[in-house]
């Protein structure tokens, strides 16, 4: 069980760990405006945080992947070694990745 109440409780606990070790975050969304001149920034699925160093998802202990979130991890592999993504379910696990990343093992985490 997750000392965290939710998914947006975890993700403000890795984000305040990683600026705290001067990690530049930037929280992302996906959002569309309607209407006849309609745009969108981000893509379905897209992962929660980009830093310099890759993506990061964060979950839940237990919880899955949504369908488009499938979908974007699948394409990130695709592209192969240009871009890192990781699924973090814990803080812990979000230092882990940060490390591997910074000495430079590329992949997709799971």
């Amino acid at each position: 069980m997750s000392k965290f109440a939710s998914e947006a409780a975890l993700q403000r606990a890795v984000v305040k760990i990683l600026e705290s070790l001067g990690i530049w975050v930037i929280r992302t969304g996906v959002s569309v405006k309607r209407g006849k001149r309609g745009t969108q920034s981000g893509e379905p699925g897209m992962p929660d945080l980009w830093t310099p160093l890759g993506w990061i998802e964060v979950k839940l202990p237990g919880e899955k992947l949504s369908p488009d979130q499938e979908a974007w991890h699948n394409k990130a592999r695709k592209h192969g070694h240009s871009v890192r993504v990781a699924v973090v379910r814990s803080v812990s696990v979000t230092l882990k990745v940060i490390e591997s990343w910074k000495r430079c093992e590329l992949g997709v985490w799971r």
